[in-house]
């Protein structure tokens, strides 16, 4: 399964943490025949809040589910903190629904947990037997890996219902094989490897998920083990196994990607600069008003967009923090069309959001327009002024808007053959999908832009 990479930017996760976490999803993914639903919740890197990574469930017709992105109630991220504070797993009986839910901790090599698994039970009863049969070669195993598993993420897997029992599967007995394991209870001599506490203790007593790597002889691998928990009741574990070099071969190819995509977005920006630059030349030989009102929009334009390419560039992921990149467009704007004998403020308030590369460079048109608007129409005949830019996140909607106390429309909805509105009206429909308003209030007008994430 392949995560978002902006994770890196979004979460506290590194490239390293972002590949782990993708094995650990893989992994719980082999557990959805006994679960109604796994969610995983990660913190985010600038905000106490948790975002959640991927929401899975498997559906009545044996079909897999994924959502991103999805909201969490506030009384789920204090299920959550706790779980994160404290290393060890709680079970919650939900009062309101007829369902319960495990909070499970997702750590690696005995570290601080980086995140949390949010496990819904259903309401039905196992056995041993049962659960045993359910993590067999099967159809719905077939559409767990189908659906769930990378090309390198084909790994053995083993249940155990107990210290001593194992269910393997084709992949798992091969490798068995291959490292020369004889002995029924060749897993828990693995997890005894190490010294001082075994792991499997730890993952049992702190109802926790966690993995570590192993050297036995030549063989390099990584095992991570899953605590099956059908409500309060311990049935087992779940483990699976990764060579370490299909892993350091991931981490290599996420990191030259990175390094590429840096020197590309870098070198667009240059390129975007230039333009501009040229613009700006060609504007100080024109000696009409209105074609050098139409260089500078262009210049402001052009520069907007360069400035996406520069966060593209800076982070190496194709993620952009539209809050950071709209402050610097803000104040990329004013500087350039507010006359030095008037003083307009500007100021953008809301929450992180993330956004691709393509749709921030649509948002970020969008708002130049409106700033531009705003700047020529508002503020005619006053030296002050204010303009206020903020980002919220409804569901799987984002809202923009952008906001003015100058003079209004004066009962005009907008400007009959403007050219900015009619960008803005044509990226919000066809780029992005969403819808744009232009509002007139007493005190100045509202521009607001909706679209989906």
């Amino acid at each position: 399964m392949k995560l978002n990479e902006g994770l890196v930017v979004k979460t506290k996760l590194d490239e390293e943490g972002v590949i782990y976490l993708e094995k650990v999803i893989e992994g719980f993914c082999l557990c959805l025949p006994i679960y109604k639903e796994i969610a995983f919740l990660v913190p985010g890197k600038k905000s106490e809040g948790f975002i959640v990574i991927k929401s899975i469930l498997m559906n009545e017709h044996g079909k897999i589910e994924i959502n991103e992105g999805c909201s969490i109630r506030r009384s789920e991220e204090t299920f959550a903190r706790e779980v994160l504070e404290r290393g060890k797993g709680v079970f919650k009986e939900m009062t309101d629904q007829s369902e319960s839910t495990m909070y499970l901790p997702l750590s690696k090599n005995r570290n601080l947990p980086f995140g949390v698994a949010k496990i819904v039970c259903k309401d039905q009863v196992f056995t041993d037997k049962l659960l045993a049969e359910l993590f067999n070669e099967s159809d719905q195993m077939d559409e767990i890996y189908n659906q769930c598993h990378s090309k390198f993420m084909t790994d053995p897997y083993v249940f155990m219902p107990n210290e001593k029992g194992e269910h393997l599967n084709n992949a798992a007995s091969a490798f068995k094989r291959r490292i020369g394991a004889t002995e029924e209870d060749w897993f828990i001599k693995l997890w005894q490897a190490g010294e001082g506490r075994p792991f499997f203790m730890d993952i049992i007593d702190n109802r926790s998920c966690t993995g570590t790597d192993f050297v036995i002889e030549k063989f390099e691998f990584f095992i991570i083990a899953y605590p099956i928990y059908i409500k309060d009741t311990y049935f087992g574990t779940l483990i699976s196994i990764a060579e370490i070099s299909m892993i350091k071969t991931m981490l290599k190819e996420v990191i030259n990607k990175s390094t590429i995509i840096k020197e590309v977005h870098h070198r667009v920006k240059n390129n975007l600069q230039t333009i501009a630059s040229l613009l700006r030349l060609q504007t100080r030989r024109t000696n009409s008003f209105l074609v050098g009102k139409a260089f500078v929009e262009s210049i402001n334009r052009i520069s907007s967009i360069a400035l996406v390419y520069e966060a593209l560039s800076q982070e190496g992921e194709n993620v952009v923090n539209m809050k950071d990149c709209i402050k610097n467009i803000l104040t990329m704007i004013i500087s350039n069309m507010v006359e030095p004998n008037k003083s307009i403020k500007g100021e953008i308030r809301g929450q992180d959001i993330y956004l691709s590369g393509s749709q921030a460079s649509n948002v970020s048109l969008c708002i130049t327009e409106l700033l531009q608007n705003a700047l020529e129409h508002a503020f005619v005949f006053r030296k002050n002024g204010n303009i206020l830019v903020t980002l919220k996140q409804v569901n799987r909607e984002i809202i923009i808007t952008v906001e003015d106390d100058g003079v209004g429309l004066s009962g005009k909805k907008s400007k009959a053959g403007s050219l900015g509105l009619e960008i803005i009206q044509m990226i919000t429909t066809e780029s992005l999908k969403g819808s744009f308003k232009l509002e007139s209030h007493t005190y100045g007008s509202v521009g607001e832009i909706r679209f989906p994430m």
